[in-house]
Formats: structure tokens, sequence, C-alpha cells
């Protein structure tokens, strides 16, 4: 048979080409994804470490209340009236750990939201569980929980001192 110039001899299925390119954007797509969870979890990171360094700085205010706290309790046994000086004392330091532990709690609570708030964009796009947004939301409630208590333990210290401060008034004019 006399074959012309432009005549078609051969025509190739693209169907098979067709598939791997869809293969190949599907696998872009993917590493896309992956890239983009790894910088969720780089900004994560980063959001628990500072949450952790806030954390760490109010531990280390503790263990100077904690320091406060017994400076005044060898200073109490000198005399009546310096006892009721080291009480006040005391009860100050208490006041200051406990207004530390706001602070840490504050400092968690921020973090736990932030993590709230990522996890639910993050599933809202079906990048991340229900379970890792629950748990996301538990450890939330968990540290306003904790904060709370922290505020409540302020009041009492506060009230403390106050007494101390009576108590060592009442020992100082006598």
């Amino acid at each position: 048979q006399k074959v012309n110039k432009g005549d078609l001899l051969a025509e190739i299925d693209p169907r098979d080409f067709q598939a791997r390119l869809d293969q190949a954007k599907a696998a872009l797509a993917a590493g896309e994804a992956r890239l983009k969870e790894a910088r969720t979890g780089i900004e994560l990171s980063r959001a628990n470490t500072r949450a952790n360094v806030q954390q760490a700085t109010g531990t280390v205010h503790q263990a100077r209340a904690g320091v406060t706290v017994s400076r005044a309790q060898a200073a109490a046994e000198q005399t009546r009236v310096s006892q009721a000086g080291a009480t006040v004392n005391t009860a100050q330091a208490n006041l200051q750990q406990a207004q530390a532990q706001v602070n840490a709690a504050q400092a968690e609570v921020a973090r736990a939201e932030a993590d709230v708030a990522r996890y639910q964009e993050l599933f809202n796009k079906d990048e991340v569980s229900r379970q890792r947004l629950d748990q996301a939301i538990a450890t939330a409630k968990t540290a306003d929980a904790q904060l709370r208590a922290a505020v409540d333990k302020v009041a009492a210290s506060q009230s403390q001192v106050s007494e101390m401060l009576a108590a060592h008034d009442a020992s100082a004019q006598n």
C-alpha cells in the first residue's frame, strides 16, 4: 500500500500516558499535603516550645518562692516578733508562688487554645482525625480547670497574707 507524506501510520493510545500523568499529579498532591502537614507540625512544635519555656519560667518563679519561704522560716526561729514577720514572708512567698502558677496556667491555656484552633482548621480540611481534635479540646479544658484552681489558690494565699499581717501587727504591739 502506498503511503503519502503526512499520512497517519499509527496512533498511540493515550490512556496509559494519561493514567501515569494522573498518578504523578496525585503523588504531587500527596507530597504537597505532607509538606503542609510537616509545616503545621513545625508551627505546633514552636508553639509547644514557647509554652514549655513559659511553664519553665513559672517553675523557676516557684523555686525562687520556695527559697524565700525557707529563708523566712529560718528567720522565724529568732524571736516571737521576727517569727510573725517570717510567717508574713512565707505567706507572701506562697502568694508569689500561686501567682507564678497562674502565669504558667495562663500560658498553658493559651497554648491549648491555639492547638484547638489549629486542629480545628486541620480537621475542617480533613488533615487530622476527629480524635486528635478531641484530644486538643480535652487538653484545653484541663488547662482551663488548672487555671481556675490556680486563681483560687491566689485568692486563698492573699487571704492568708492578710491574716499573717494582722498577727504580725498584733505581735509587734505586745
